[in-house]
């Protein structure tokens, strides 16, 4: 079933126009079956030219379309104790009541992700490691590289300073 949180209609945002998606009652489709030996997947979307919930076991659309879930079913008594194999939900809001939309939350979740390596930062300590001695004490030791580009939500290119012969980022 398909309904706005709390109740109600949802605003549906294609290309051309928005319109509403009657859910009161709440929009349903029945999803195919399969067993558990062979599972069936059900591709759940909107069509622009329809705007009509529609279901397909093959792929989704090629023409514009919401998409709106993606579930892998088996048997009727194995959904009902277990649920589906796979119950993907698209919850894509461009826009919520707070003018603050599903990028905010992307963003948000990406920023919890450590840092990736992307390019460059080549070892450029002693002997091309990534490792430095310094002569302030027998065991201390700096990280030293070349410039490169490590990004989290952003691509930046590192920033690199000159302190005592050594490579800081």
């Amino acid at each position: 079933t398909l309904e706005k949180e709390n109740g109600g209609d949802l605003t549906m945002r294609f290309a051309s126009s928005t319109s509403i998606l009657d859910c009161t009652p709440k929009c349903a489709i029945q999803l195919t079956l399969g067993s558990t030996s062979s599972p069936q997947i059900n591709y759940i979307y909107i069509l622009a030219t329809t705007r009509a919930l529609t279901k397909s076991t093959s792929n989704w659309p090629t023409a514009e379309h919401i998409r709106v879930g993606f579930f892998l079913c088996s048997t009727v008594g194995y959904i009902e104790d277990e649920g589906c194999f796979i119950n993907q939900n698209w919850n894509d809001e461009a826009m919520d009541e707070n003018n603050q939309g599903h990028l905010l939350k992307v963003s948000e979740r990406t920023r919890l992700l450590r840092a990736q390596y992307f390019s460059g930062i080549a070892g450029n300590g002693d002997g091309g490691t990534y490792v430095a001695r310094t002569n302030l004490a027998p065991d201390t030791v700096f990280l030293k590289t070349t410039s490169g580009i490590v990004f989290q939500l952003h691509k930046p290119q590192a920033i690199l300073e000159q302190l005592n012969g050594l490579t800081l980022i």
